[in-house]
């Protein structure tokens, strides 16, 4: 019998990594270990624990990022205990330090410094090079770098973005020296900061599992480069058909950047297509999608990204049951200065559904400091995929150019 241990830094992750989802016919045939951040005890309701074979608080910093010597002593626990250990973690910010532990126990996969690629923006534009895959120019980034020296190896405008950082955390867009003096000035929150080429095309996002010979992926197009969340855009994305001609283009692009890693798990990978019609690798994370957007991967394959791959590490060979009805587009709406009066929406073909996030008539007094940070999230449902397609792309299309704040 297999022993799943899933690594859990956000309680948010938990509702994405529910393994009640898992058939009972499967989840049967492994035990399921939790090690979760202590400061979450007390929080969850009993339901999503039930399940587990035992659950292990580990402490965490305020980042919510794993004390790496608590959870090696954690792990150690884990491994004295059970056997044919797999290990899961959805948390970006904690998957390379999770990698470093979980190696030193010989646990299949995380051996590899897969997780140290994902992380390290350089080290992953360096390796994708490496295996002909177009990147943007790129270099490391040191402080107080004149200007001039910048446009000359890069162009002009240029991005600036933490190496190790996610969600558009710290990412700035460069346009002139203005702008460079105005980023010299603000606080630092990262130590090291990568410069790169600014690409002028629609982002994409190809959400895929590797398992031994297996491939599962979904293709599909953000609202918006997810750094304009941080200026109020939309963030959500439509998932693009198998018979669009863009799809397959992508579709291989990305099977080569998951090939290069020569391992097995989920992979996030958001990818530019030009005007000209290139495709550019942007940047690929060794985890599942994020909110708003892992419904896209759940809905074409019946399952969550996490849950489909423990499923396939327990049975390699479970059948996969696709959603057919009831077909969902998700939308976060960011944060933005000023009272919170709610969303007002554009007329829409499919059915509109409006959570706030944040109670009305609030004083939001900062601006967002990353994408997630939404004051509302907008669910509108389908029939179907197939047949309402075109409903979809227009209800697309108009909430991305729509003013959405009451």
């Amino acid at each position: 019998m297999k022993t799943i241990l899933i690594l859990i830094g956000k309680i948010t992750q938990l509702s994405i990594v529910n393994i009640c989802e898992i058939p009972e016919n499967i989840r049967n045939k492994a035990k399921f270990v939790l090690i979760i951040n202590s400061n979450l005890q007390g929080q969850i309701e009993p339901k999503p624990l039930s399940s587990f074979d035992k659950v292990i608080y580990t402490p965490v910093n305020s980042a919510s990022v794993y004390d790496e010597q608590e959870l090696y002593a954690n792990v150690t626990l884990v491994c004295k205990e059970y056997s044919n250990i797999h290990a899961f973690v959805p948390d970006e910010m904690n998957v390379d330090i999770a990698e470093q532990v979980l190696a030193k126990f010989n646990i299949p996969g995380w051996g590899q410094s897969t997780g140290k690629l994902c992380r390290d923006k350089v080290l992953m534009k360096e390796h994708m090079l490496k295996h002909g895959i177009r990147v943007p120019k790129f270099m490391p980034y040191t402080f107080n770098t004149d200007f001039n020296s910048l446009c000359d190896e890069i162009g002009l405008p240029f991005v600036l973005k933490p190496v190790d950082s996610c969600g558009s955390i710290g990412v700035y867009i460069i346009r002139n020296e203005e702008e460079y003096n105005q980023f010299l000035q603000i606080p630092d929150n990262y130590e090291n900061y990568e410069v790169e080429e600014y690409i002028d095309g629609i982002l994409y996002h190809v959400d895929s599992i590797k398992y031994e010979d297996q491939f599962f992926a979904t293709v599909a197009r953000y609202s918006h480069p997810l750094a304009q969340a941080l200026d109020g855009k939309v963030v959500g994305a439509i998932e693009i058909p198998a018979n669009n001609p863009l799809y397959e283009k992508l579709i291989q692009f990305n099977y080569k950047v998951v090939e290069s890693f020569n391992n097995d798990g989920c992979y996030h990978h958001e990818l530019f297509v030009t005007k000209n019609g290139e495709i550019i690798f942007l940047e690929i994370g060794w985890r599942a999608c994020g909110a708003p957007n892992y419904a896209i991967f759940a809905q074409h394959y019946g399952f969550y990204q996490t849950i489909l791959s423990i499923i396939l590490n327990i049975d390699g060979k479970a059948p996969i049951a696709p959603q057919k009805d009831n077909y969902r587009l998700e939308f976060l709406v960011p944060k933005k200065l000023g009272i919170y009066n709610g969303i007002k929406l554009p007329s829409l073909c499919g059915k509109a559904q409006i959570e706030h996030l944040i109670e009305l008539n609030t004083n939001l007094e900062h601006k967002p400091a990353l994408y997630s940070d939404a004051c509302a999230k907008i669910t509108i449902t389908y029939p179907t995929f197939d047949h309402d397609y075109d409903l979809i792309l227009s209800d697309f299309n108009t909430l991305c150019g729509a003013q959405l704040y009451g």
